[in-house]
């Protein structure tokens, strides 16, 4: 088990990295050297005394902090929880709680399904409803636009709306990118947004079948003689 548990804190800290604009408040980069780097070093300094203190990819010791409590909360829970709970669920609530306290709006932890469709949506195309959304300084959802010919499109969805619920979840205080995997899905399949329009001030939910369709990422504009309009939306591949 520690060595799983080693292993998904290592994909962890990529991802953090990759997508983080923040810093690891708390972390010593020192530390994260050792743990990857340093191991002879750590095994000249590690003793008997150590034994049960987080060991490194190679077994090496470090004396920063003991991962026996949280060890020892997976195995209760997963043994004696009166409801079936998977590991995988114990262990992503774990990372999703430390992340929690780092008190940091972009660091945030992907499983690999979402990082799937988070790389996916760099190709070009997507499956999807087929909105452009956006976080605005209120930390909401919004809409940016309805790429034209897609099921949101066709939907009625419009430029300002505000998605407040994926499939019956609340989505506040949930990353964009988070919320872009919950409305994505399989080609065929079916996906309720609740949204909010301001200019209308109501509330009202749309059922969508998702559907595979380009994603278009420049838009332009004459806006009169002598002034054209260019927005660049995102990098693709």
């Amino acid at each position: 088990m520690k060595r799983t548990v080693v292993k998904v804190i290592v994909v962890l800290v990529a991802v953090i990295f990759l997508f983080s604009a923040g810093f690891w408040t708390g972390f010593s980069i020192d530390f994260l050297k050792n743990l990857i780097f340093n191991k002879e070093g750590a095994i000249a300094q590690g003793g008997e005394e150590q034994q049960g203190i987080v060991e490194n990819l190679s077994g090496s010791i470090i004396d920063r902090f003991s991962l026996k409590p949280l060890e020892e909360a997976l195995d209760f829970i997963f043994n004696d929880y009166i409801n079936q709970v998977s590991r995988e669920e114990l262990l992503a609530a774990a990372i999703k709680g430390m992340l929690s306290e780092l008190d940091d709006r972009h660091a945030e932890y992907f499983n690999v399904e979402q990082y799937r469709q988070i790389v996916d949506s760099y190709s070009g195309t997507m499956s999807g409803v087929g909105i452009i959304v956006t976080e605005d300084e209120e930390d909401r959802i919004v809409v940016v636009m309805p790429v034209p010919d897609t099921p949101a499109f066709n939907a009625g969805i419009k430029e300002g709306d505000i998605i407040v619920e994926v499939d019956g979840n609340d989505i506040r205080n949930i990353a964009l990118e988070n919320v872009v995997s919950m409305i994505k899905g399989p080609e065929g399949t079916e996906v309720m947004l609740g949204l909010y329009r301001p200019s209308e001030e109501k509330q009202f939910e749309v059922t969508i079948v998702r559907t595979r369709f380009y994603v278009p990422n420049l838009f332009s504009e004459v806006l009169d003689e002598n002034t054209g309009y260019i927005q660049y939306i995102a990098f693709q591949d």
